[in-house]
């Protein structure tokens, strides 16, 4: 169970991230991914594997959704839903397994090219509309063309992930600098919509 919640926080971690501050703004260039295009990612180490969907612009939003699969076969239900701002940086997380809503003003640093970024990050339990928990997390990021270092806590208790990233800014793999439980993830295949 303790290494399946720990995929679960893995698969927290967005699809995005910056190729450069000169190049762009950091987030998912969604004018160059198709609505219903589809993403098949597997985390390494216990093989689950999950697909996500683009979905459009809903209020204002891009989202994803992503959804278990098990057998080859995508589960009916989503267990997760992303939503990015405009500029492609994510700015929501709906963990329908865990009845959560995460949100992080002004977006998730990790989503953007900013060098170094605080963002205040909110939970709220969907049931009851509480608030259970807020803290503010500071970030360094190292961008380079094709991937990205992201530090996490830089001035204490330092969090390193590693990404590997397309032209578009999508992940396609996050490796832990330190894997205990979290040995990371990495895209299998992916799909786009036939016209």
């Amino acid at each position: 169970m303790r290494r399946f919640l720990s995929v679960l926080a893995l698969m927290s971690v967005p699809l995005l991230a910056p190729v450069s501050a000169q190049a762009d703004g950091g987030g998912i260039k969604f004018d160059q991914v198709p609505k219903g295009s589809a993403f098949y990612y597997k985390s390494i180490g216990d093989g689950i594997t999950w697909v996500e969907y683009y979905g459009g612009v809903e209020n204002g939003l891009h989202v994803m959704r992503k959804y278990f699969l098990q057998g080859g076969k995508v589960k009916p239900e989503p267990f997760q839903i992303a939503y990015f701002d405009p500029a492609g940086r994510l700015v929501r997380l709906d963990k329908l397994l865990f009845k959560s809503r995460h949100s992080w003003e002004p977006f998730a640093c990790w989503s953007s090219n900013a060098a170094q970024c605080s963002h205040l990050h909110t939970v709220v339990e969907t049931a009851t509309g509480k608030v259970s928990a807020r803290h503010k997390n500071s970030f360094e990021i190292k961008s380079k063309r094709n991937g990205r270092t992201v530090v996490r806590h830089p001035s204490g208790n330092r969090i390193t992930t590693y990404y590997k990233l397309d032209d578009r800014n999508l992940i396609l793999e996050s490796k832990p600098a330190k894997p205990v439980l979290d040995k990371g993830y990495r895209l299998m295949k992916q799909g786009v919509p036939q016209q």
